[in-house]
């Protein structure tokens, strides 16, 4: 995996179809979702972060936890900066 995140919304996009690829549907519409409804800055990093959060708290396969635990700290880092 890239050590930076030139797009993190192209790269939230890529897992989303990731997840949906490996069946985890319900994941994916809920990530989907913090990215649609949220509006942009700081409101959309917390609620992206977030959903990545609850993600890590379930089964996963291996590369879409390891890009949920990339983005969830790409985000974590945006915030901090932007306080």
């Amino acid at each position: 995996m890239n050590p930076t995140i030139a797009n993190p919304y192209d790269s939230t996009a890529a897992l989303i179809a990731e997840l949906r690829t490996a069946g985890l549907q319900q994941h994916a519409d809920e990530l989907q979702l913090a990215l649609d409804t949220g509006s942009s800055g700081t409101r959309i990093f917390m609620a992206l972060r977030w959903q990545l959060e609850e993600m890590q708290k379930h089964e996963l396969p291996e590369s879409v936890r390891e890009q949920t635990r990339f983005l969830g700290a790409y985000f974590s880092k945006a915030l901090e900066m932007d306080t």
